[in-house]
């Protein structure tokens, strides 16, 4: 069994690779808010149950379990599979993420108010750049 310390060091080596090469990829302004997340993570690795704000949230399975970056692979979902999950009647948007992307093809999305953008963030890196730099790690407290 892999302790939490182990782990912590296998996303750090895994945070050295991703930016090493799939990081790079033009969003130059995007590297030094990544660089200072991991840096903090580094020095306080995952929280526990002493951290106030963690104090009822056990994190150590997650801390232990093996993650990896995906590289593109997709899961495949049917619309007749994903039904299940879904709820019947609602009239609004519904997003669906598989393994933690946004997959627009399986999503019901109805009109947004003006101004609202429903995409990946992939897709924001580029197509909304803007927007995105302006607001992204802006507001929640990564420190």
């Amino acid at each position: 069994m892999k302790t939490v310390t182990q782990e912590r060091n296998k996303y750090l080596e895994t945070f050295d690779r991703f930016e090493s090469g799939i990081a790079r990829n033009g969003q130059s302004w995007l590297r030094p808010v990544r660089r200072e997340a991991i840096e903090r993570f580094s020095e306080l690795g995952f929280p526990t149950t002493r951290d106030e704000d963690w104090k009822f949230t056990n994190v150590d399975s997650i801390a232990k379990s093996s993650f990896r970056l995906t590289e593109g692979s997709r899961a495949e979902v049917t619309p007749q599979e994903l039904r299940q999950f879904m709820f019947p009647g609602l009239t609004c948007s519904q997003l669906v993420f598989l393994n933690g992307r946004f997959s627009r093809e399986l999503s019901s999305l109805r009109p947004m108010p003006t101004g609202v953008r429903v995409c990946s963030l992939k897709e924001a890196l580029t197509a909304h750049r803007a927007l995105l730099e302006k607001h992204l790690a802006r507001y929640a407290d990564y420190q």
